[in-house]
C-alpha cells in the first residue's frame, strides 16, 4: 500500500498552526483518519484491498482496488457505514470537542457533493436504476445546488458570528474537488468499458431503435447489470457493444453494429 502526501497538505497545515487551530485541526484531522480507517476495513472485509493513501489538505483520501466490481448493497455499505460511524462517535462524546466534531464530520459527509461519501453512495443507488453514467451526472446536478447553498450558508455563518478559516477553506477545497467532475465522469465510463460482464448479475433488457447513436446506449450501461438490447427483432448483448467501441469508437449507430 502506496502513501502519498500532498504539499497542499503540509501548506494547510502549517496555515492552521500559524491561525491558532492546531488543537481543531488535529482532532478533526484524527476523526478523519479513522474515518478513512472504516472504508479500508469494510471494503478488506469485502475482499478488496486498499491500494493507495494519499494525505489531503482537508482529509484523507484512499484508492480500493476494484469496488465496481461488487454488489450494489456491499459498495453502498463500504460508502455509508463511516458517516454513521462519526455519528454515533458524535452523539457518545457530544460533550468533548472530538464528539461535536464527529457529529460535524459525519453531517458533513452525508451531503451530496462529490467527492464525499453520500455522493458516492447515491451515484451507486441512482446508477443501479438508470446507468452508472447517468447516475453521476444526476449526483453533480444535484451536489451543484447543495454546493451553492453551503457557500451561501458559509457566509450567513461569518456575518451572524465569528468568521472561520477552517471552514472557509474546506469549503474552497471542497469546491476544487468538485470540479474534478470530469475526470469522475471519464473515469466511470472506462470502467464501464473494461468491465469484467458478470453474467449472474441482474439482467436489464432494453428495447431501443437501429437509429440511436452509441453515446446514448453506453449511459444505459451500469456496473450492477448485465445489459441486453432488442434492435428491431434482434439481440445484442453488451459484450458487443463495448466490443465494438473499443475498435470503432463512439460515432456510430446501433444498426451500424448488426454488420460488426
Amino acid at each position: 500500500m502506496k502513501v502519498c502526501i500532498r504539499l497542499s497538505f503540509i501548506f494547510v497545515s502549517l496555515l492552521m498552526i500559524a491561525l491558532g487551530y492546531t488543537g481543531q485541526f488535529f482532532i478533526l484531522y484524527f476523526s478523519i483518519f479513522i474515518h478513512e480507517m472504516a472504508h479500508i476495513l469494510i471494503a478488506f472485509i469485502f475482499k478488496r484491498k486498499c491500494e493507495k493513501i494519499v494525505f489531503m489538505p482537508f482529509g484523507l483520501y484512499s484508492e480500493i482496488a476494484s469496488i465496481e466490481e461488487l454488489g450494489i448493497f456491499k459498495k453502498c455499505f463500504i460508502f455509508i457505514f463511516p458517516p454513521i460511524l462519526n455519528l454515533i462517535f458524535g452523539v457518545i462524546f457530544f460533550k468533548h470537542q472530538v464528539g461535536k466534531i464527529n457529529l460535524c464530520l459525519g453531517i458533513f459527509n452525508l451531503l451530496p457533493i462529490y467527492p464525499l461519501d453520500f455522493a458516492r453512495f447515491l451515484e451507486c443507488v441512482v446508477g443501479y436504476f438508470i446507468g452508472s453514467i447517468k447516475g453521476v451526472r444526476v449526483v453533480f446536478k444535484t451536489g451543484k445546488i447543495f454546493m451553492a447553498f453551503l457557500f451561501l450558508f458559509i457566509i450567513v455563518e461569518s456575518f451572524i458570528f465569528e468568521f472561520s478559516f477552517l471552514s472557509f477553506f474546506l469549503c474552497l477545497y471542497l469546491y476544487r474537488e468538485f470540479l474534478l467532475y470530469d475526470v469522475r465522469l471519464s473515469y466511470i465510463f472506462y470502467s464501464i468499458l473494461f468491465k469484467k460482464n458478470n453474467r449472474k448479475s441482474k439482467k436489464r433488457v432494453f428495447f431501443i431503435s437501429k437509429e440511436k447513436s452509441l453515446k446514448e446506449v453506453i449511459k444505459e450501461l451500469g456496473f450492477d447489470f448485465y445489459s441486453i438490447f432488442y434492435v428491431d427483432g434482434k439481440i445484442i448483448c453488451e459484450e458487443k457493444i463495448l466490443e465494438f467501441i473499443k475498435k470503432r469508437g463512439l460515432n456510430f449507430k446501433m444498426e451500424d453494429i448488426f454488420f460488426f
